[in-house]
């Protein structure tokens, strides 16, 4: 009997921990008009005439500048709320009361004068950006790429040379929406200011690999390591090279050998593996996963819907039951919250099988972690049930990966929390790898 080790789902993607928010400063240039004739007092800002209460306010925005830029942000909170007391609908003044709660790590204080700044149509991009960055940081994709593209169509495109935040956060959440091509497109555009940040260029290579673009993903990885290659990510980015090199001489020979109705040439490289027939059901032990950082007692159904998926893709030839004792199990499963648990910590989960000389499948193992593997993709519902599937799939047999990124096999996952579901191809290779029982 050999063993065989799969390690699954290599994906890097760091950006910066934060979305970018556009936080420059906004001075008001506020200087009395002399008195007129009439001997009434009047008041400018910007060369506009105001009321006192106006100029007053101006004189406060400009006033907590200086605290700001010294980190002394109670005090510009104070003055910049006075202002809205005398002018409250002063735009600078909003905008720069979200600056400085921005900065003491109160976001979601910051909204209301965001928006504020923003209803009033104010030739304030930056607010555009900083509003949106903080939807973002939310999860909140769907709105804040509605105010990034708003942002686009409101002011010129010279605008954006001094706020090149918009290209990288409208990019990242592009591409959490799963529309990769435009995501691609936009952090491109903030290469030319943001080149010096490595977070671009690990965005760029993860969603070239989630997309299925591998070559580009290997370009982009390649020069972060040329520009970063004493990073924290650097082994890993370099790993994942390799693994994306392997995958594309498999793609190559997919191509020659494969039909486009399943990827089962690829997967039986060194020979179909499967369970035999006389061995169903096949008996799951799954561990209790209490007590375990990030574990939910649901998840424990996540994974039978996931096996029960492939049950059902399988023409009959494969069924499972769930056994009380890893003594009496062919497949033991666990959860963990420590990477140390698979090969490779840029990966959700592991199976490993173990198989006999005849090539069918004596029995397995699958691991699926409990804790994110990236900042920017935490564990959801969606992400555990994919990584379930992906393990079942390679538990079951199918020892290679697809290269079609639709698959639930496809060697990487992908950069948005959809809903996956077992592609045609994926039910195919399933039937096709168990059409001849043993």
């Amino acid at each position: 009997m050999r063993t065989i080790h799969r390690r699954d789902l290599t994906i890097l993607w760091k950006p910066a921990r934060k979305f970018a928010f556009a936080l420059a400063l906004l001075a008001l240039i506020s200087s009395p008009l002399p008195q007129s004739a009439n001997s009434q007092s009047e008041y400018s800002v910007k060369g506009k005439p105001v009321s006192k209460e106006t100029y007053q306010a101006a004189v406060l925005v400009s006033e907590a500048l200086p605290l700001i830029n010294s980190q002394r942000y109670q005090e510009a909170i104070n003055k910049l709320e006075s202002a809205l007391k005398l002018a409250p609908t002063l735009p600078e003044a909003h905008y720069n009361l979200s600056v400085a709660l921005i900065k003491t790590g109160k976001p979601v204080e910051a909204i209301p004068h965001l928006q504020a700044v923003v209803e009033s149509g104010a030739e304030l991009p930056q607010a555009w950006v900083s509003l949106a960055s903080i939807r973002q940081n939310s999860g909140k994709l769907e709105e804040a790429a509605t105010l990034y593209k708003e942002a686009f169509q409101k002011f010129p495109p010279k605008t954006w040379d001094a706020v090149p935040e918009i290209h990288y956060n409208y990019g990242l959440a592009l591409g959490k929406l799963g529309q990769s091509d435009a995501a691609i497109e936009e952090l491109n555009l903030a290469l030319p200011a943001k080149a010096g940040m490595p977070g671009l260029w690990l965005t760029l290579g993860a969603i070239y690999q989630s997309s299925g673009k591998i070559q580009e993903s290997i370009n982009a990885y390649g020069e972060f390591l040329s520009r970063f290659p004493k990073d924290r990510e650097a082994p890993r980015v370099r790993a994942a090279i390799q693994t994306m090199e392997r995958e594309a001489k498999a793609d190559k020979r997919s191509r020659a050998t494969d039909s486009s109705d399943d990827y089962y040439a690829e997967t039986t490289v060194n020979g179909p593996r499967r369970w035999r027939a006389s061995e169903m059901p096949i008996r799951i032990y799954v561990k209790p996963g209490a007590g375990v950082p990030g574990f939910k007692p649901y998840y424990d159904d996540l994974l039978k819907q996931s096996a029960q998926e492939w049950v059902d893709a399988s023409d009959g030839n494969v069924s499972v039951e769930y056994v009380t004792s890893p003594s009496k199990a062919q497949i033991n499963f666990w959860w963990s919250d420590n990477p140390a648990d698979v090969s490779n910590r840029a990966e959700g989960g592991e199976a490993k099988i173990y198989v006999r000389e005849d090539g069918t499948i004596a029995s397995g193992k699958i691991v699926v972690l409990t804790i994110p593997i990236t900042p920017l993709r935490p564990i959801t519902d969606n992400l555990v049930r994919f990584v379930c599937l992906h393990e079942i799939g390679h538990v079951l047999g199918i020892s290679g990966h697809s290269t079609k990124p639709n698959d639930v096999m496809f060697f990487s996952t992908s950069v948005t929390d959809d809903r996956k579901e077992l592609s045609s191809r994926d039910k195919k290779t399933l039937s096709r790898l168990y059409s001849q029982k043993r």
